[in-house]
């Protein structure tokens, strides 16, 4: 069938506004210094307009997705991770309650370093959402891991954090991938994450993941506090079940006496 001159004239048509939509998002989702109309209380206090300046976020927030279902190893990760804090770590909270160590409970909701909370850490969620925080958490992961196969991103991780993400992707080379040293890598780096000193030369992966977070890629704009809070929420949930993992064994794994009132 021989396309008409004017049937070329509209495909040329929509095609050119085809590119130049493009074109418009991609400038959007470019972080330029915002000048001070646009730089808003709540955008100086987070500073990402700084950290992300001159980055196009779309391209940004495609290293922290979730992965999907060609990305094979990366899934294997996100299932650790899944293991990890809706599993492992979650029970090291409970244990805190079996072992009547009650006031650890206080102190693991608390935001201030030298005084407990006045209401102890949840332990009793739905039974989805403990897991969908744990995607959050897994994002981070797999952003980290992704971050190894470009160099324009700016995110840095530190000597110990690189090791374990190459120690990460090497465990997923075997055939038959061994889950508990994956969890215990998947682990150790999460900790690593939380435990990144300011005193660092490198700029905290934790962080920077936070202000992608703080992206909006379908509207193509930042988050407000109201619809930003939930974000940090879910990352703060597995953050403390994760400490607890750290410093506290579970019974199966040590026998101590008295308790903790």
């Amino acid at each position: 069938m021989v396309e008409s001159e004017d049937e070329g004239i509209w495909t040329e048509l929509l095609a050119t506004a085809e590119e130049e939509d493009k074109e418009r998002k991609s400038k959007s989702s470019q972080v330029e210094e915002a000048k001070n109309v646009d730089n808003t209380p709540w955008l100086r206090q987070v500073g990402w307009l700084k950290l992300f300046k001159g980055k196009d976020m779309n391209e940004l927030v495609e290293l922290a997705r979730f992965p999907g279902p060609d990305e094979e190893n990366l899934r294997l990760v996100a299932a650790s991770v899944q293991r990890i804090i809706a599993g492992t770590c979650m029970d090291g909270v409970f244990d805190i309650y079996e072992r009547n160590w009650r006031l650890l409970a206080y102190w693991l909701n608390s935001i201030k370093k030298n005084e407990p909370a006045s209401k102890p850490f949840r332990v009793f969620y739905k039974d989805t959402t403990v897991p969908n925080y744990a995607k959050s958490w897994a994002r981070m992961i797999c952003m980290c891991i992704r971050s190894r196969d470009s160099d324009d991103h700016g995110i840095e991780l530190t000597e110990k954090q690189l090791q374990l993400v190459w120690e990460i992707r090497q465990s997923l080379e075997f055939d038959v991938v061994n889950e508990a040293q994956l969890d215990g890598l998947v682990l150790e780096l999460s900790t690593a994450l939380i435990q990144h000193s300011d005193w660092e030369d490198q700029k905290s992966a934790l962080l920077y993941y936070l202000g992608l977070l703080g992206w909006d890629k379908v509207r193509g704009i930042w988050l407000i506090p109201n619809d930003y809070m939930p974000h940090l929420a879910a990352i703060q949930c597995c953050m403390r079940p994760l400490g607890v993992r750290n410093c506290n064994p579970t019974s199966s794994t040590v026998k101590l006496q008295g308790t903790l009132y």
